[in-house]
């Protein structure tokens, strides 16, 4: 996966973008982004892939909202009463 070049009586190992080496200077494995948090944000996922990583956006369903903790969606009830002098209908 990496390339090795021969320098002076010995060589040298480099990985890829999203590799580090391993101690025995020659694997490569794969960087967890997601474990650096890499994605900032209460409202963002990271999707560690091969190499590379992803972040997502969490965006609530309609009429929902983000509880404090951005851990789960709750239900975004109005102020709004019906026949009150401030509520209109669609």
């Amino acid at each position: 996966m990496g390339g090795c070049v021969n320098t002076k009586g010995s060589y040298l190992c480099q990985c890829p973008p999203g590799y580090k080496i391993q101690p025995d200077g020659r694997t490569c494995v794969d960087v967890d982004e997601c474990a650096l948090g890499e994605c900032q944000g209460k409202d963002r996922i990271c999707v560690n892939t091969l190499g590379q990583f992803k972040c997502h956006r969490i965006e609530c369903p309609p009429n929902y909202v983000h509880d404090s903790n951005y851990k789960k969606y709750v239900f975004h009830i109005s102020s709004k009463i019906p026949n009150s002098p401030n509520f209109s209908r669609v």
